[in-house]
């Protein structure tokens, strides 16, 4: 099977602008891969692997002034938020936080 192309949409375009240039980059994604490679061959452990989440969370909290968070299976994002420390990232947070789902409103 050859590789297809993939077209983004107006609003994908859009989102990719304003998101911090950190979580658009191709490097993350070869990061993270790599590291989750490292963790199925067992060299490394999913809680480091968490802790690292867990802290780029905190620091693009830190950097911003809107916080969207959006859509999910409910328990599932409920307990991402959970393990990456969401609320306590956020407990200091003075910018707008703007949840469009039940899993995002009752989490925080």
């Amino acid at each position: 099977m050859g590789i297809r192309a993939r077209i983004p949409t107006k609003a994908g375009i859009n989102l990719v602008t304003v998101l911090p240039e950190l979580l658009t980059s191709p490097k993350l994604t070869a990061d993270w891969e790599q590291r989750l490679n490292e963790v199925a061959k067992g060299q490394a452990s999913p809680e480091d692997f968490m802790d690292g989440i867990e802290e780029m969370a905190a620091e693009l909290v830190k950097a911003a002034d809107l916080i969207i968070l959006a859509g999910g299976p409910t328990l599932a994002q409920n307990r991402f938020f959970q393990e990456v420390r969401l609320r306590e990232a956020m407990a200091d947070f003075g910018g707008v936080v703007l949840g469009i789902s039940a899993g995002t409103m009752n989490t925080l």
